[in-house]
């Protein structure tokens, strides 16, 4: 965690210990934003997605090895002309896997 002292003289030490809580709950605060932003990102990169066509799961986080696709990439970054590796249809025949 951060230091938390100031190099300021506080005219009291009441003054010094609601300058060093506040400072304490703004880091804490901008931190776990940060990894609510994060998790966020990461949650989405890993959304799968189902052909609708045929019923074929994209799960980035296996990727598509056969045709170049390396785990970890997201539904949103496959190449345009990346299509259903069972039924052959584009990107646009695929919706979000439901919960």
């Amino acid at each position: 965690m951060k230091e938390t002292f100031s190099t300021k003289k506080r005219k009291n030490k009441k003054s010094s210990i609601l300058f060093c809580s506040y400072y304490n709950i703004h880091y804490l605060c901008k931190t776990q934003f940060s990894l609510l932003i994060t998790n966020l990102k990461e949650r989405k990169i890993m959304e799968k997605f189902v052909c609708d066509v045929c019923g074929y799961v994209y799960d980035p986080a296996v990727g598509d090895p056969d045709n170049g696709i390396e785990p970890g990439t997201a539904f949103a970054d496959l190449p345009e002309d990346w299509v259903c590796p069972i039924c052959g249809v584009g990107k646009d025949e695929f919706s979000r896997e439901e919960e």
